[in-house]
């Protein structure tokens, strides 16, 4: 069951919209309210109350208002993992109208996150929507809804930023997120973000001061998380402090110093970043740890514990984390990427019959196998055949041999059934059931 224990340090999921050339107009409170009372089938419009501009919030602001929106229950499956008697179906929005150039005079940060047509048309427009709003329920429910309000207030956007999570996207992005039949992952939420320390080490970055925190975890009530202590290499601390994030989300923060899991054979636990730096007795020079890098110091620390409960930093699971470690999934997760794969897997097909045999193009899919708990293992797709079967390479050694019986390197023919998830990757590009709407703007 999933837990919606979040502390009272909630903070509010901020997004805006920037228009489209072709929609950017000095939008009406009136066209506002059309689009919020044409939903009647999804929401219902509770109460809706203008702002007065000396009360205004934003900078520049057009007109602002405050709605509170009652949700209309809709039969998800996802929903029954949802704690039902804890549910609140009401949540309350702050939108404004905005002067653009007060978000786009920033943009260049995100930048390389941007194509170049997105990009540029956003530092031409004038007008934006700023839309709030604090988490009431599951936080991917809240996040789709709030996802799906923007995207109807403006009906053509160039870019959208999840300012909470500081990522931007295209305006192509949110249309096709915020109209999926199924909740996005749990990525969305969250961004883990990485820099590393590269002076007086060699070309390859290899052993360079490495520090990994997230952004956005803190508009579901939890604590940043970070990973400080390591240097860049081949092990995925990212992939790590990634499925942490996912099971914090899930389950709530555990008590300081619990012992978990989220990978076979490594072992866990977080402490407040002050007592953590102490507990793995790390140089307050090292990357992350210097007061000049920090810009928050109210997170939670992800350090690794050995089998006598000694700390270290997770360098400790360095090798480890470095050979094609096993990560575990959730039934939860797991459902939403099951969902997405199948819902897309069209295409993944009609790629993979176009371009298998592209020397720079490769095919994976996850599959899930086993009885008492299923691993979710990578394979390379070399064929599908029309009895529903991909001819498939094992990439990944699988935890439990003995049960799945299968062994790295191995080929065989596997069922559609056992689908996950997929991936095509490509010179320039990787498509996921979550980014396929990229096929209309590049070509494989």
């Amino acid at each position: 069951m999933i837990s919606k224990n979040f502390n009272s340090n909630k903070f509010e999921s901020v997004m805006c919209a920037i228009f489209s050339k072709d929609y950017d107009h000095n939008i009406s409170i009136d066209e506002l309210k059309d689009v919020l009372y044409s939903h009647n089938e999804e929401f219902i419009v509770k109460e809706l109350n203008i702002i007065e501009e000396n009360k205004y919030i934003r900078d520049k602001s057009k007109w602002e208002v405050s709605v509170t929106i009652e949700y209309i229950p809709i039969d998800e499956e996802y929903n029954d993992d949802i704690e039902d008697e804890e549910k609140n179906d009401e949540l309350t929005f702050y939108i404004a109208l905005i002067d653009a150039k007060t978000i786009t005079s920033n943009l260049n940060i995100f930048k390389k996150t941007l194509d170049e047509k997105s990009y540029n048309e956003s530092l031409e427009v004038n007008y934006a929507i700023h839309i709030t709003t604090e988490f009431q329920n599951f936080p991917l429910e809240d996040y789709q809804r709030q996802l799906k309000l923007i995207n109807s207030i403006v009906a053509d956007t160039s870019v959208f930023i999840d300012i909470s999570s500081y990522n931007a996207y295209s305006g192509a992005w949110l249309s096709y997120t915020a109209t999926f039949e199924y909740p996005p992952s749990l990525n969305y939420l969250y961004t883990v973000n990485a820099v590393y320390n590269d002076e007086n080490i060699d070309d390859n970055k290899e052993n360079a001061e490495y520090w990994l925190y997230t952004k956005g975890l803190n508009r579901m009530g939890i604590n940043e998380l970070e990973i400080i202590g390591v240097y860049k290499s081949k092990a995925v601390y990212n992939e790590l402090l990634d499925a942490v994030a996912k099971l914090f989300i899930e389950k709530g923060t555990p008590p300081d110093g619990l012992v978990f899991g989220a990978v076979f054979g490594v072992k866990v636990c977080t402490f407040p970043f002050e007592e953590a730096i102490k507990k793995i007795n790390i140089d307050d020079k090292f990357i992350g740890v210097n007061k000049e890098d920090r810009y928050n110091n109210d997170t939670l620390v992800l350090i690794a514990v050995d089998d006598d409960n000694n700390y270290h930093s997770l360098e400790y699971y360095r090798e480890k984390l470095s050979s094609n470690p096993i990560f575990m999934l959730s039934n939860f997760e797991t459902s939403l990427m099951r969902e997405a794969a199948f819902e897309k897997v069209d295409y993944f097909i009609q790629l993979l019959t176009q371009y298998k045999n592209e020397e720079n193009t490769k095919f994976l899919v996850k599959l899930g196998f086993g009885e008492k708990q299923i691993e979710h293992l990578w394979f390379e797709v070399h064929n599908f055949n029309d009895n529903g079967y991909f001819d498939a390479t094992l990439i990944n050694t699988p935890h439990n041999e003995e049960e799945i019986k299968l062994k790295e390197g191995e080929r065989g023919l596997f069922s559609i059934e056992n689908l996950t998830y997929w991936q095509v990757n490509t010179e320039d590009i990787t498509y996921t059931p979550r980014n396929i709407y990229l096929l209309f703007e590049y070509e494989v």
